[in-house]
């Protein structure tokens, strides 16, 4: 028996250059979709943190002395103020969907625009959310 060993070179170099780019694509996957998480993660760490600002500036004492609404909305918009302060800190830009002051508690809501590079001048761009809640125990 004989065997034709050029087919049998030609067929390997094609499964190795196969394999190879097989594995490419895997490793620029894996590492676009650990750089997505990286940013979400960075927003949800941001909007925690721009919370607790919230939270800290919060004061109702003037609402609970009156009991005018009215007292309500300047206490949030102080809240406001002071999360969009600690979110202008970040490296990146965020945006404030919402934030919302009802007994005792704070829920932010923040967004953010995520640029993945696929390569080849390709780029894909998404927006993701994240949500923190904060219960004010102490108040004055």
């Amino acid at each position: 028996m004989v065997s034709d060993s050029r087919g049998e070179r030609g067929s390997v170099l094609l499964w190795v250059v196969g394999t190879a780019a097989v594995g490419l694509l895997i490793v620029t996957a894996t590492a676009q979709v650990v750089s997505v998480m990286h940013q979400r993660r960075a927003l949800q760490y941001a909007t925690d943190k721009a919370a607790l600002a919230a939270a800290n500036q919060l004061e109702l004492a003037p609402f609970m002395d009156s009991g005018r609404l009215s007292d309500i909305d300047v206490a949030e918009a102080a809240g406001l103020s002071a999360a969009i302060d600690s979110l202008s800190t970040e490296p990146f830009w965020v945006r404030v969907e919402e934030l919302e002051c009802v007994d005792r508690v704070i829920r932010l809501r923040t967004s953010r625009r995520i640029t993945s590079t696929l390569g080849w001048g390709l780029r894909v761009q998404m927006r993701t959310y994240a949500e923190s809640i904060v219960s004010v125990a102490q108040m004055p």
